[in-house]
């Protein structure tokens, strides 16, 4: 279980200080999490609550949203990049971003096409609501605001999905021809971690404590999305979480 401290109490300590979502899943949370397990660097977890005003947080960090590092008396950084750059200079080894220019670029790139903006968690977020109408309330404020929601072509947010995920899957495949596990070299990087946390967004790994009906939503694929999910991508999944991450813990 993860041990929480409060916010004030995270606000007047050093060291890293996590700020994560409590209580239910966060992609990018966990991404985060996961991160710092690989690498062994221990943290203070900060709860936040999703689609909360979060005020306390907004008043220390600036932010509202998870995820977000504090370092010692350093600015926050709240960008998974930010983050991703904060965690290889605290820890060195294993490396998450390759030593090769070319790698490391390409690991940068595909991960920017899962958690960017217009990326793959954007486009399902925005597609969800286009089709289904955004929730009320502060949920539905946030929605509408931090993704542009209203007025969006639920269409083609679906395909922008569907043409990531076929990429991931040819390049998986392409990668096992040429006897790699991994989307980039022969070793584990940084988007692995993050297609291995996010594939649960299609298919919730078996154990997961993602709840009833969350879980019966991420797991009914839109026909042009399953159309090109080639089952790598799960099997991907199944193998980064049983060899390099934690169990998932939402607290």
């Amino acid at each position: 279980m993860i041990q929480w401290t409060t916010v004030e109490d995270a606000r007047n300590g050093s060291g890293l200080r996590l700020v994560l979502a409590r209580g239910s899943y966060g992609g990018f949370s966990e991404s985060a999490k996961n991160i710092m397990h690989v690498k062994k660097i221990p943290y203070a977890a900060v709860p936040q609550t999703p689609f909360g005003e979060n005020l306390d947080l907004v008043a220390w960090t600036g932010v509202r949203n998870n995820p977000v590092a504090v370092y010692n008396d350093e600015p926050p950084r709240n960008s998974w990049l930010d983050i991703l750059n904060l965690a290889e200079r605290l820890a060195p080894e294993p490396r998450l971003l390759p030593a090769d220019s070319a790698e490391r670029a390409l690991v940068v790139g595909l991960s920017n096409e899962i958690m960017g903006e217009a990326g793959l968690v954007w486009s399902k977020r925005i597609s969800t609501v286009a089709r289904a109408g955004p929730s009320p309330g502060l949920r539905g404020e946030i929605m509408r605001r931090e993704y542009r929601a209203d007025g969006a072509d639920a269409n083609r947010e679906v395909q922008r999905q569907a043409d990531i995920i076929a990429g991931f899957g040819a390049r998986l495949l392409a990668q096992k021809r040429a006897g790699s596990r991994y989307l980039v070299g022969d070793a584990l990087s940084a988007v692995d971690i993050y297609w291995a946390t996010f594939s649960n967004l299609y298919g919730p790994l078996a154990g997961c404590p993602i709840p009833e009906p969350v879980r019966s939503a991420y797991a009914q694929q839109l026909p042009e999305v399953a159309a090109v999910f080639d089952p790598i991508l799960f099997e991907h999944r199944d193998h980064i979480y049983a060899t390099y991450l934690p169990p998932m813990d939402f607290g």
